[in-house]
């Protein structure tokens, strides 16, 4: 896949005079330059285009967006930029990433598309630490964070994640939006991505993986459709995004209590260090709780090989610890 179809998705929904302006801005921003001229255009527009160009392209990490502003004359638009790094600084940053990019390339040799998701997905939950408040705060937003650092928000997860699928010619974008967290219930700003996977559009959220069950990787919000993940997720309008009807998240769902412990005993069978499946919404987690913990006969075999388990914080998901073998 060319690169300025894997870059291109919000440059695409452009005016022609907006398109213009992003490719001034985005020039600019490379060559490392304060002042950019771009076309007049109206306040919502120069704002749009210049978080298409940042959304498009993670790599240009070095850029301050809560600070930019611009001058309004006659025929055209003085627009400011300020940055967070030095040109110094960003060489070494981007040739720390482009090791993290090679990796990546070396790690999924010979896979199909959907193994180096789960990979990359996998790589990305297991390295990066979420952490609103390390001494590098000012990279938590961006690719340097998560593949610098190893500490960001969700904007550095997705960000991460785009870069990363982008390197192994993956077609995926970032979101921007609001999610409720089940900690709190809140709605808050919230990032993650779109991905094509064999011609289909699947919603990953690599942060609420991250944080689903702390130091063990979920996949709960690995591939979802839209009407998976918009129970608690939310894009901003501003942008178009591709329709995801379908799911393909590794996580099965298990709607019965036959069902899991059917899935379990096999599960304990693999000899795997853990192992993760879904509710479904209407099987609550104290329902399971109690016939879990009551129901379980002597013959079940399973059950004492259970080390502990494990309610998501961030989705109905369960993941089993099987004692070590």
């Amino acid at each position: 896949m060319q690169n300025s179809v894997l870059n291109s998705f919000y440059y695409n929904q452009l005016s022609p005079e907006e398109k213009t302006a992003y490719k001034a801005i985005k020039a600019g921003t490379t060559s490392f330059e304060k002042k950019v001229i771009i076309p007049k255009l109206s306040e919502s527009s120069v704002e749009r285009t210049f978080l298409a160009v940042l959304y498009d392209n993670p790599l240009i990490y070095y850029v301050v967006r809560e600070k930019y502003n611009w001058l309004v004359y006659n025929d055209h638009i003085e627009f400011n930029i300020e940055y967070t790094c030095s040109q110094k600084d960003i060489k070494k940053f981007n040739d720390i990433i482009a090791e993290k990019m090679k990796t990546a390339i070396e790690l999924c040799r010979g896979k199909t598309s959907y193994e180096k998701e789960l990979l990359i997905h996998d790589w990305l939950c297991n390295n990066v630490s979420y952490n609103k408040t390390p001494p590098h705060k000012k990279y938590i937003h961006n690719v340097v964070g998560a593949l610098v650092y190893g500490e960001c928000v969700c904007d550095g997860f997705s960000a991460a994640f785009k870069t990363l699928m982008n390197a192994l010619r993956i077609e995926c974008m970032i979101v921007s939006g609001t999610a409720i967290t089940e900690k709190d219930g809140d709605e808050e700003g919230h990032a993650w991505n779109i991905i094509n996977i064999d011609g289909k559009y699947y919603h990953t959220d690599v942060t609420f993986d991250r944080l689903n069950h702390n130091e063990f990787c979920s996949r709960s919000y690995l591939n979802l459709s839209d009407s998976q993940i918009y129970v608690d997720h939310k894009p901003k309008p501003l942008f178009n995004y591709p329709k995801c009807s379908f799911s393909r998240c590794p996580v099965k769902i298990l709607k019965t209590k036959q069902e899991i412990f059917g899935f379990l005993s096999n599960e304990c069978n693999k000899k795997a260090e853990y192992s993760e499946f879904k509710l479904e919404r209407q099987f609550e987690y104290q329902v399971f709780k109690k016939h879990f913990e009551a129901s379980v006969t002597n013959k079940d075999k399973w059950f004492y090989q259970i080390k502990s388990y494990v309610y998501g914080d961030y989705s109905d998901s369960i993941i089993i610890i099987w004692k070590n073998k």
